[in-house]
């Protein structure tokens, strides 16, 4: 899709197939990898799909602390006070202004910290709205895909792994740094019409957490224990063309 798709690589799969062709080195590592150089997009996608499954982040700071206690939300031994804060800023429930409470780990769940995938529920998508703009006039969002007005503004939560070291931020780019993504939960949510509980509370209002500079500071320090140093620099993970 990522090939196809005319926002993204905009090819067909026989104009992909071709460029593959046209590069000399390809042909012998398709021998290698399948038993003769034919190259077609079926193999592409097997060889891509084998790599990318390869690339597993179980290194971080937060992975090694993980392991010593039996539940995320305990202070880890390994962490400072401040990682600490941030990590139960994180998880645990802190209240917005509207009345309502909502935690991070709601949209950025389990060990990987991504959303759920999107599906269909009652009608709507399990995406949420994280109240950027008051209205979506340019990028619409899952809208695009189901046609569903309930969608529109909605986008899937991306896992937080080595999120501190993969600006910009947001679907749009918007934010060129995590200060400005915590300052947006803090004081910048919009009361977008399809943002939902517990971000709008039951008339609409959205809700900000409105975090301290030490807060803020915390959450920016836990988010950096989730860079995994190890996998950023395996040379097996490397340009094959340096």
């Amino acid at each position: 899709m990522p090939f196809q798709d005319d926002v993204e690589m905009g090819l067909t799969l026989d104009e992909l197939e071709q460029i593959v062709r046209d590069q000399t080195y390809y042909p012998i590592l398709f021998a290698d990898a399948f038993g003769d150089e034919t190259i077609n997009s079926e193999r592409i996608s097997r060889a891509l799909a084998q790599f990318i499954r390869s690339i597993v982040s179980t290194s971080s700071r937060y992975d090694q602390a993980r392991v010593e206690v039996d539940s995320p939300i305990t202070d880890f031994p390994g962490f400072t006070q401040e990682e600490n804060l941030g990590k139960r800023l994180f998880y645990l429930p802190q209240p917005l202004d509207n009345g309502n409470s909502s935690n991070c780990s709601g949209c950025h769940a389990s060990e990987v910290f991504v959303g759920p995938i999107p599906a269909v529920n009652n009608g709507t998508t399990t995406s949420t709205n994280n109240g950027l703009d008051l209205m979506s006039t340019d990028d619409l969002g899952i809208f695009e895909a189901t046609g569903n007005s309930l969608d529109i503004g909605k986008f899937k939560a991306p896992s937080l792994i080595n999120i501190a070291v993969r600006p910009p931020y947001m679907h749009d780019g918007r934010f060129a740094t995590l200060e400005q993504v915590i300052e947006h939960y803090s004081t910048g949510i919009k009361s977008h019409p399809t943002l939902t509980s517990p971000l709008a509370n039951d008339n609409g209002e959205a809700g900000n957490f409105n975090f301290t500079d030490a807060e803020k500071d915390a959450l920016l320090a836990f988010l950096n224990t989730l860079t995994d140093h190890a996998l950023l620099s395996d040379e097996r993970f490397s340009s094959p063309f340096k």
